[in-house]
């Protein structure tokens, strides 16, 4: 029965990991897996999750933000803050309970591998189409077919930081899993440049150096892992001067903000609205920095706020702050913005005092 139980537990998870890149039917998934648990009631260790600080975190950011929909004056963009936050509701609870180990949670993280390098090679083979056809490879939006590019690419950064850590156990020969692995992160890595996202390949550019540094202490194995490091700052450095799109985007952003030229208050270029949005939302949380306006009301006081200052191109396309810890800040306050911190900088800080290379990686 308890391995009946715990297939059950696996199963659900491997589905919704599969379809996360996606974005494919996954509330209908959380739903039935979230009552399921639930029906082995008795089983369920209420009191390990409720004492658990790592588990109550997300929960209690989600219960701030049910609690602000008493206080919100826009109803509906309070409950749609409330939807798009359940996740931080159902699904620590669901990996609490399901109890998964180090060698299932190895399976889980290989699924969510596979899945997301069957998208980028849907994508890239859409891409390369195209180039044949009308003689342009598609970045961004246009190449990121399922989500938008930004958030897929750092799904591939979490791709590419399993592949460099996890060794694969269900592959037998050491030869072809190097192989396999070689392959998927250079699939990877073309699918996070073509998606030409700034916070992408920032991440990468992370990432990569930790992993590797971390490999070095680990393994002790100095001469190959210096050799690698060599190739990706040799490689990062041609990247870097190549006339490419993703390129661009993460040069012209280094540029614009170590510009002192006035901003066009009528922009909606990437780069020069953050700035305009940014300093709006910092005026809003100087107003109330310690409870914020609520979530549901935050983007409703941001338009009115660019519409008071001028910034006619960011109230024209309604323009959230494009920063989450302001938008918390706006929406929550003090309050929120410490528990959304603690989730993220907790988590850097943990993780290296732990020497646990998974936190510290998913917190930066």
């Amino acid at each position: 029965m308890l391995a009946a139980k715990h297939n059950i537990n696996l199963y659900a998870a491997i589905l919704l990991v599969v379809l996360i890149p996606y974005k494919l039917i996954i509330p209908p998934i959380i739903a039935l897996w979230f009552f399921y648990q639930l029906s082995q009631f008795k089983t369920i260790n209420w009191k390990g999750f409720f004492t658990n600080f790592w588990f109550l975190l997300p929960l209690c950011f989600f219960l701030l933000h049910a609690l602000a929909y008493l206080f919100s004056y826009n109803k509906h963009e309070a409950l749609f803050a409330i939807e798009v936050k359940l996740s931080f509701l159902f699904l620590p609870f669901l990996f609490f309970n399901a109890g998964f180990k180090k060698k299932e949670f190895g399976i889980i993280s290989y699924a969510f591998v596979a899945s997301c390098s069957i998208a980028v090679f849907i994508c890239t083979l859409n891409s390369v189409i195209h180039y044949f056809s009308k003689g342009q490879l598609l970045t961004y939006n246009s190449y990121s077919l399922f989500q938008h590019p930004s958030y897929f690419a750092m799904y591939l950064v979490f791709s590419l930081m399993v592949i460099l850590i996890l060794e694969p156990k269900f592959i037998k020969s050491k030869f072809l899993s190097l192989t396999c692995k070689i392959l998927a992160a250079a699939l990877l890595v073309i699918g996070i440049v073509l998606s030409s996202s700034k916070m992408g390949l920032l991440s990468m550019g992370l990432i990569i150096p930790c992993v590797l540094f971390y490999k070095l202490l680990k393994n002790k194995k100095f001469v190959v892992n210096t050799a690698l490091a060599l190739f990706f700052i040799i490689s990062g450095v041609v990247v870097f001067n190549l006339d490419f799109m993703a390129v661009e985007r993460l040069k012209g952003a280094f540029k614009f903000y170590n510009s002192k030229e006035a901003i066009d208050k009528t922009t909606t270029e990437s780069n020069a609205v953050r700035i305009l949005v940014w300093h709006e939302a910092m005026e809003l949380i100087k107003a109330k920095p310690f409870v914020g306006c609520t979530p549901g009301d935050a983007n409703g006081i941001l338009y009115a706020a660019y519409e008071k200052a001028g910034l006619t191109g960011a109230f024209r396309e309604h323009l959230n702050t494009h920063n989450q810890f302001l938008q918390t800040a706006v929406g929550l306050g003090l309050v929120g913005t410490i528990l959304l911190l603690i989730q993220t900088l907790g988590f850097l800080i943990y993780g290296f005092v732990k020497r646990n290379i998974w936190t510290l990686l998913f917190g930066l």
